[in-house]
């Protein structure tokens, strides 16, 4: 695992979404960073989680990736972007104060090619479970994206979350509870 700080290239670089950033509309409306070309990837030996401490009640959790065996994977979305949208993600995402960090891993894109590029990454411990406005932004993110293993990895969490277990996450819609719905 390389920790990088920041790129100095000028080159388009990569980032690996695949929590909330896997939704192009987040990335790129709500977020303000243009993407200038997305593919869904898999991150081979990593395996996402939800450990980052979020917001109590609305937000109690965030996607992470941790370390996981050889046969872990992350699918997702490999997502470039000017190094002045990737800072101003950095910044977001908390990178240089007491959020993530950014490491450099390797990805399979789903078109073949194999690229480096940037994911965050944050060594944490309890795991909880996510909120449903959260799960339905990753779920939004995964169908509209392609991806062949919707969150392989977070399955479980959405099965145990879902009163309808036995559907597929490509079915799921989430109820948000009413105190976390933004007022108009």
């Amino acid at each position: 695992m390389v920790s990088i700080t920041e790129s100095s290239s000028g080159e388009p670089v990569w980032l690996f979404g695949f929590g909330s950033n896997m939704d192009i509309d987040v990335v790129t409306k709500k977020k303000g960073c243009p993407v200038i070309e997305h593919v869904g990837a898999i991150c081979k030996g990593y395996r996402m989680c939800f450990n980052m401490p979020g917001m109590n009640m609305c937000e109690p959790w965030f996607a992470n990736s941790v370390k996981g065996s050889e046969s872990d994977e992350i699918h997702g979305i490999a997502l470039c972007m000017t190094e002045e949208s990737c800072k101003k993600m950095d910044g977001q995402e908390g990178v240089g104060g007491g959020g993530y960090q950014k490491i450099v891993v390797d990805l399979e894109t789903y078109d073949g090619r194999k690229i480096k590029s940037f994911m965050y990454f944050i060594e944490k411990g309890e795991e909880g479970n996510p909120s449903s406005r959260y799960l339905n932004i990753l779920v939004k993110g995964a169908k509209e994206s392609g991806l062949k293993d919707i969150i392989s990895l977070s399955w479980p969490t959405i099965q145990y979350l879902s009163p309808a277990r036995s559907r597929s996450p490509t079915d799921l819609k989430f109820q948000t509870p009413a105190h976390c719905q933004r007022l108009p």
